[in-house]
C-alpha cells in the first residue's frame, strides 16, 4: 500500500474490505486498541490525563480494537476501515480543541476571518510560533489529502502553500498565512465529493475538488495581494492589471494551440479565399474553371462552384462569394506578410485586440479613472476572454471578433467624443462603423446609436453636436467607399449585396429566434451564471453610466432585433454584443461588493456584513470558474471542433491528397470541395447538386477530356453520388483520409475517415 492511499477517501469508505479475509497480522490492531485502552484509563485514573482527552482517546483506541476484530470475524459493518478514519479524528479531536485556543488566543482566526471578508485594518494577532505552527499543520494536511484525492504528487502541497504566502510575508505581514484561509474550501468540497454528496447538473461543479481547489487558490492569490499591498487602493488596480494580463496571456496560448490549420465548408473557406486572392490576384473574385464545361452541356452551374460562392459570369467564370469583402483586407494583409500560417493567426491577433478594446470600453462607459472603474475594465476583459464563443470564434479566419473589434470602437469613440479632441474622435468613430460595414453589412445598424451617443454630451443633448455626427458620417462613408465600389463594379449598384440572405428575413419569427437567441446567451458557458450580476449592472449603470448604457441598449436592441428576424440566426452572429454583456455583468460584480463594504461601514453589526462579504465573494468566484471551467480545458485537452476548422491532422489529409491524385485530376466532393482546391491544390465539384443524367454527362465530357475523375465520400449528401458512379463506372478506393464529414441536414459534421475512390473504368472513346 503507498501512503497516500492512506489520504485517500475511497481507500477508508471500501465497503468491500470486509468481505476479504484477515491474515494474523490483525491481532496487532486488536492488541494496539486494548493496549490504547489500558494506558489512557491508566491516566485517567492517575489523574495524568484530564476527562477532554482521555474520553476521546479511550473511544479511539475501542474502536481501533473492535475493528480489528471485525475483520478477523469477517463482520459486514464492523471490519470497515471507516472505523479506524473515525478513531482517528476522535483522537484528534483534544489536539485540534488546543490549536483553536491558540489561534483564537493569539487573534490569528479573526484575521483569517478579516482576510476571507477583506475587511480593511491590516493584522492585528500575534501569531506566535504555536499559532503559525497549528494553522501550517492543519492546511498542509488538507490539502495532502485534496491533492491524493486528485492523483497529484504530494510535494505541491507545501509549494501552493508558500506560493500563497510568500507575497505577503515578504511584504513583512504578521498575517502572510490568512493567506490560506480559503483553501479550507476545497477540504470540505473534497470531503463531501468523496462521501458522496452530489448536486444537481452544472452545480456540481461547486465539489468538485479541482474546481473548488482553483476557486479557493484564486481567492487565496488576492488575499494575498491584498495583505502585501497593506489594504491599498493599487491593489485593486494592480489586481486589474494582473486580470487583464492572465486574460490576454490565456487567449494568446488557447489561439495559438486551437488555431486553424486549414478551412473548409463555407464561409470559412470562403473568407480565407477571399484573402488568398486579394493577396495573389488583387481581387476578392475567384474563378472556377469547371464551370466552364457546365456552361458547354447546359448544366446547372452551382454545382460547380463551392457552397458560399455564386454562379461565375459566363465570360470570365470569376464568381463573387455572398458575404462581404471587407474581412479579405485582413486575411490578405497576413497571407502577404507570412503566408498561411499568418492567414490562421490573424483572427486570434484580432481577439486580443477585441479584448483590450472591451476594457477600454468600460473605462469609458465609466467616465472616470476610479479604481472601481479598473476593477470592471479587468472583469470585462476576463469575462469576454472566457466566453465560450468568443474562444471558437477566433480560431478560424472569419469576420465575426473583426466586426466585434470595431463596433467596440465605433461605439466607444462616439462615447468619448467629449472636449477638443471631439471631432478628432468623431471621425475616428465613423472610420470604424465603416470598416464594421465593410466586414458585417449589418453592423450599419450601429449608427443610430452613434449618432446618439455623439449629440447626447456630457452635459446633455446640444445642436451644436450635430456638426459631429456629420463628421461621423463622412468618414464612415470613406471607409464604406471601397466596398460600396465593389459592389458597383459587381453587382451593378454599390446598395447591392452578395447576399440573397434577406430572403431569409420574417417578423413571423422574431418571437421563436428571439427565445432561441436569448437561451443560446444564457447557455452557463455564456452568460447564463451571470443574471444576477447583470441585472445589478444594468441597474448601477442607470445610475452612474446612464449615457454608456441607453447607447449600449439601443445598439443591443437593434441589432438584436434585426438578427432575430433571420431563420438561420446563430450565437456568433452576436458576438459583437459579448463586451457589453460582459461589461454589465463586471459592473454588477464590482457594485455589489462594494455595496457589502458600503453596508458594513455603516452597520452596527460589521460581523454579519463580513460573513455576508465572504459568501457573496465566494459565491461569485464559484459562478465564474463553473462558467468558465470547460472553456479554460480547451487549450490544454484540445476539446475544440468548429464548423470549418481543420486540425493539424486533417489539413495533412488534404497534403495527401495531393500527392494520391495527379495534378490535372477533378475530384468530386461535398462541403470539403473549397480544401480540395485550396489546400490540394485539385478542382473539385460537388457532384450531389445534380441529378443522375446530368452527374453522368458531366463525368463522361471530364473523362473524353483526359481527365481522371476521383470522389471523396466526405458527407451524407454524396450517396446517391455514389451509387450512380458506382454503377456506371465501379468505384476503387484509393485512401482513407481523416476529413470532416457532413450531415445532410444542419451542416454540421463528425471526424472520420473518409474514403478516396477513383473511377475504375477507363474512359471509352468519344465519351
Amino acid at each position: 500500500m503507498r501512503p497516500d492511499h492512506l489520504l485517500r477517501l475511497d481507500y477508508w469508505l471500501d465497503l468491500a474490505v470486509s468481505a476479504r479475509p484477515a491474515g494474523p497480522a490483525m491481532w496487532l490492531a486488536v492488541a494496539v486498541g486494548a493496549l490504547g485502552v489500558v494506558l489512557t484509563g491508566a491516566g485517567l485514573a492517575r489523574g495524568r490525563l484530564g476527562r477532554d482527552v482521555a474520553i476521546p482517546w479511550l473511544v479511539a483506541a475501542g474502536l481501533v480494537g473492535l475493528v480489528g476484530l471485525g475483520r478477523l470475524s469477517a463482520h459486514p459493518l464492523l471490519g470497515l476501515r471507516l472505523g479506524w478514519l473515525l478513531a482517528a479524528l476522535i483522537a484528534a479531536l483534544p489536539l485540534a480543541r488546543r490549536a483553536l485556543v491558540v489561534l483564537r488566543a493569539d487573534g490569528a482566526l479573526a484575521d483569517c476571518l478579516r482576510a476571507l471578508a477583506f475587511v480593511p485594518g491590516g493584522a492585528r494577532g500575534r501569531w506566535g510560533w504555536r499559532a503559525a505552527g497549528a494553522w501550517l499543520g492543519f492546511h498542509l494536511l488538507g490539502l495532502s489529502v485534496v491533492l491524493a484525492n486528485l492523483g497529484w504528487p504530494l510535494p505541491l502541497a507545501p509549494l501552493l502553500m508558500i506560493g500563497l504566502s510568500a507575497m505577503p510575508a515578504l511584504a513583512g505581514r504578521r498575517s502572510a498565512l490568512a493567506a490560506l484561509t480559503p483553501l479550507a474550501f476545497a477540504y470540505a468540497a473534497t470531503i463531501l465529493h468523496g462521501l458522496g454528496v452530489r448536486l444537481p447538473g452544472i452545480w456540481n461543479g461547486v465539489l468538485s475538488p479541482l474546481l473548488t481547489l482553483v476557486v479557493a487558490t484564486g481567492y487565496g492569490l488576492a488575499i494575498a495581494g491584498w495583505l502585501a499591498s497593506g489594504a491599498s487602493r493599487r491593489f485593486v488596480v494592480a489586481g486589474a492589471g494582473l486580470l487583464v494580463a492572465a486574460a490576454l496571456g490565456w487567449s494568446a496560448w488557447a489561439g495559438w494551440t486551437l488555431r486553424a490549420h486549414g478551412v473548409t465548408g463555407s464561409d470559412p473557406y470562403a473568407y480565407a479565399q477571399m484573402g488568398i486572392d486579394l493577396a495573389t490576384r488583387g481581387t476578392v473574385l475567384h474563378p472556377f474553371p469547371l464551370a466552364a464545361l457546365a456552361y458547354a452541356l447546359n448544366l446547372p452551374i452551382y454545382p460547380t462552384v463551392h457552397v458560399g460562392y455564386r454562379i461565375p459570369d459566363a465570360a470570365t467564370l470569376q464568381a463573387a462569394t455572398v458575404w462581404p469583402p471587407g474581412y479579405a483586407a485582413f486575411t490578405g494583409l497576413a497571407y502577404r506578410l507570412a503566408g498561411e500560417a499568418g492567414l490562421f493567426l490573424i483572427t486570434p491577433l484580432l481577439n486580443l485586440l477585441a479584448l483590450l478594446a472591451a476594457g477600454w470600453f468600460a473605462l469609458v462607459a465609466a467616465g472616470r479613472r476610479s479604481p472601481a472603474a479598473f476593477a470592471v475594465a479587468g472583469l470585462t476583459v476576463a469575462l469576454t476572454a472566457t466566453a465560450y464563443q468568443q474562444v471558437e470564434m477566433q480560431m478560424t479566419p472569419m469576420a465575426d471578433i473583426a466586426a466585434q473589434l470595431f463596433t467596440v470602437l465605433a461605439i466607444g469613440l462616439a462615447l468619448g467624443a467629449q472636449g477638443r479632441g471631439a471631432p478628432l474622435r468623431a471621425a475616428l468613430s465613423g472610420l470604424c462603423l465603416g470598416i464594421a460595414f465593410d466586414i458585417r453589412y449589418t453592423q450599419v445598424l450601429l449608427a443610430p446609436a452613434i449618432a446618439l451617443a455623439l449629440v447626447w454630451g456630457a452635459r446633455g443633448f446640444a445642436r451644436a453636436r450635430l456638426g459631429l455626427v456629420a463628421i461621423c458620417a463622412g468618414a464612415a462613408w470613406l471607409a464604406a467607399a471601397p466596398v460600396l465600389a465593389y459592389h458597383w463594379v459587381v453587382f451593378g449598384s454599390p446598395f447591392v449585396t452578395g447576399s440573397d440572405e434577406l430572403a431569409h428575413f420574417s417578423p413571423a419569427r422574431l418571437p421563436e429566434m428571439a427565445g432561441r437567441a436569448l437561451g443560446a446567451l444564457g447557455h452557463y458557458r455564456e452568460f447564463g451564471l451571470l443574471a444576477p450580476p447583470l441585472v445589478v449592472g444594468l441597474l448601477a449603470a442607470a445610475r452612474r453610466s446612464r449615457r454608456a448604457l441607453v447607447v449600449a441598449l439601443l445598439a443591443f436592441v437593434v441589432l438584436f432585433g434585426f438578427h432575430a428576424l433571420y431563420a438561420y440566426l446563430r450565437l456568433r452572429d452576436l458576438l459583437f454584443l459579448f463586451p457589453f454583456l460582459s461589461w454589465l455583468a463586471a459592473l454588477g460584480i464590482v457594485t455589489a461588493v462594494r455595496a457589502a463594504y458600503w453596508a458594513a461601514r455603516r452597520s452596527g453589526r460589521p460581523r454579519a456584513w463580513a460573513a455576508l462579504r465572504v459568501g457573496l465573494v465566494g459565491a461569485l468566484s464559484v459562478c465564474l470558474v463553473l462558467r468558465a471551467m470547460e472553456t479554460l480545458a480547451m487549450p490544454a485537452n484540445r476539446g475544440f471542433a468548429a464548423f470549418g476548422h481543420l486540425t493539424a491532422a486533417q489539413r495533412a489529409s488534404f497534403d495527401r491528397l495531393r500527392q494520391l491524385t495527379p495534378e490535372d485530376a477533378v475530384i468530386g466532393a461535398s462541403l470539403n470541395s473549397g480544401a480540395v482546391e485550396l489546400h490540394a491544390g485539385r478542382l473539385a465539384f460537388r457532384p450531389a447538386g445534380w441529378t443522375a443524367d446530368a452527374l453522368v454527362r458531366f463525368v463522361d465530357a471530364l473523362r473524353a477530356a483526359g481527365r481522371l475523375v476521383f470522389v471523396l465520400d466526405d458527407g451524407e449528401a454524396m450517396g446517391e453520388a455514389l451509387r450512380v458512379l458506382r454503377a456506371r463506372y465501379g468505384l476503387v478506393e484509393v485512401a482513407r483520409l481523416d476529413v470532416p464529414y457532413y450531415d445532410a441536414i444542419g451542416g454540421g459534421s463528425r471526424n472520420r475517415r473518409a474514403p478516396l475512390y477513383r473511377l475504375s473504368s477507363p474512359p471509352r472513346p468519344g465519351e
